[in-house]
C-alpha cells in the first residue's frame, strides 16, 4: 500500500512539474506540522498529559526532530524514520494542589 501511494505522489508531482523528491519531503512536513499542532493546541487533561510526558523529557533530546534536522536524505528511501508517537494516556497524572487551579491573574474587574 505504501508503495502504490508513494508512485501516486511521485506520478502526481510529475504531473505538475514538480520534483518528486520534494513533493514526497514537503509532504511529511505538512502532515507532521498538523499533528504537532493538535498537540499544541490541547486543553484540560489532554493538555497535563502532554506537558506531564514533554517535561519529563531531556532538554537535549531531539527524537521528535530529528527527522527533519538530523542528516540530509538525498532520496526518500534514505530518509530517517519519524518519531514514535507517545499516547499521552499513557501517564497518569496527579492531583492537582488547589493552588494550581486558581487563575494566574486573577479578574480586575469589580462588581458593583
Amino acid at each position: 500500500m505504501v508503495d502504490r501511494l508513494r508512485d501516486t505522489v511521485i506520478e502526481l508531482a510529475r504531473r505538475q512539474g514538480a520534483d518528486p523528491d520534494a513533493f514526497i519531503a514537503s509532504r511529511r512536513v505538512v502532515l507532521t506540522a498538523r499533528t504537532w499542532g493538535e498537540l499544541w493546541h490541547l486543553d484540560g487533561t489532554k493538555r497535563q498529559q502532554r506537558n506531564a510526558i514533554l517535561h519529563a523529557r531531556d532538554t537535549h533530546d531531539y527524537t521528535f526532530t530529528d527527522w527533519i534536522y538530523g542528516p540530509t536524505a538525498l532520496t526518500p528511501d534514505q530518509e530517517p524514520a519519524l518519531y514514535r508517537p507517545m499516547p499521552l494516556d499513557s501517564i497518569e497524572l496527579e492531583p492537582e494542589p488547589q493552588a494550581a487551579r486558581e487563575p494566574l491573574f486573577p479578574s480586575t474587574t469589580s462588581t458593583p
